[in-house]
């Protein structure tokens, strides 16, 4: 059972908004990754890590950063979908190692992909990152403790790897502040959203992850006068072959990447008012089935 019990998550969230979190087991944060917050006083606000993601020229990161809370400030000049997930290795497990993993889950070959999947399960730890939307930009802020990360638009097809260093011991500083959690869980034995109906839609949010799978937490527009009971007709009828209803989606998704079970983020959206679906599309480590289709999705309006 992952620590972010609902309890757990109201009592972050009423830590994190007065911006005195205590990272926990969950981040593996020791007792010298830095002083008692209590004792610093007024904190500055996140390091902030901006990129610009195109196809042909990916994006560039800076190799390192200080630990601590990191803002990653993600966006595209593009309407196409581009995913920047970043991720942490495992004790024992190597890079080319984790790159022969991700590879197998984008093969086309469902035996390959779906090996790859719970190969991941067993070599990383995805801490999130930006899905990128034209609108502007998106920022995602998560702890990095000194550590080694790094990070991959799964979009690109070159898959190029940045890798950035978190240095120091851990700097407190003031997280965003937040309006609501969304919490992706699992809820008789399916994957789930539990979250409001209605979102600024240049609100804040944290997003945890409670579930035994990774999960994103995106928000693809829908067209009005869309319903949750269309977008799983929609999927029901994907899954059974046809024929298939026509499309509820107006664009991309945009958001926040994958976390694995246990990780947070605080999420910064901004994107054009109107309907959403809120979507997760990481596919089940059971049977490559995104969880979108499983029926992981909320009908939300951005306000």
């Amino acid at each position: 059972m992952s620590i972010w019990s609902r309890p757990a998550i109201r009592i972050a969230g009423a830590v994190l908004a007065s911006g005195a979190l205590v990272l926990g087991s969950q981040t593996g944060a020791s007792a010298n990754s830095g002083a008692n917050p209590a004792s610093r006083g007024r904190f500055s606000g996140p390091s902030v890590i901006s990129f610009n993601v195109t196809t042909d020229g990916g994006y560039s990161m800076p190799p390192r950063v200080h630990s601590g809370f990191v803002t990653l400030r993600g966006s595209s000049p593009e309407a196409a979908y581009h995913a920047v997930q970043g991720f942490s290795l495992k004790p024992g497990v190597s890079l080319a190692q984790a790159k022969q993993d991700i590879t197998a889950v984008l093969s086309d070959d469902s035996v390959t992909a779906l090996a790859g999947l719970r190969a991941l399960y067993r070599d990383i730890v995805e801490i999130g990152g930006v899905v990128t939307s034209p609108y502007a930009a998106q920022e995602v802020t998560i702890p990095l403790e000194r550590g080694t990360y790094y990070f991959v638009d799964l979009s690109d097809p070159l898959l190029r790897y940045h890798t950035l260093r978190a240095v120091g011991n851990f700097k407190w500083s003031t997280p965003p502040r937040f309006t609501t959690v969304i919490e992706s869980t699992m809820v008789n034995g399916q994957p789930r959203f539990r979250a409001p109906s209605t979102l600024a839609h240049n609100g804040t949010f944290l997003a945890v992850v409670t579930g035994d799978e990774f999960h994103e937490t995106v928000f693809r527009p829908v067209v009005p006068g869309t319903t949750d009971a269309y977008v799983t007709a929609f999927y029901n009828a994907v899954l059974a072959g046809g024929p298939i209803p026509a499309s509820p989606w107006t664009g991309f998704q945009a958001g926040l990447q994958s976390l694995s079970p246990g990780r947070w983020a605080i999420v910064h959206i901004n994107l054009a008012p109107g309907p959403y679906e809120l979507i997760c599309y990481v596919p089940s480590d059971e049977n490559l089935i995104p969880h979108g289709w499983m029926g992981m999705h909320k009908l939300m309006r951005l306000t």
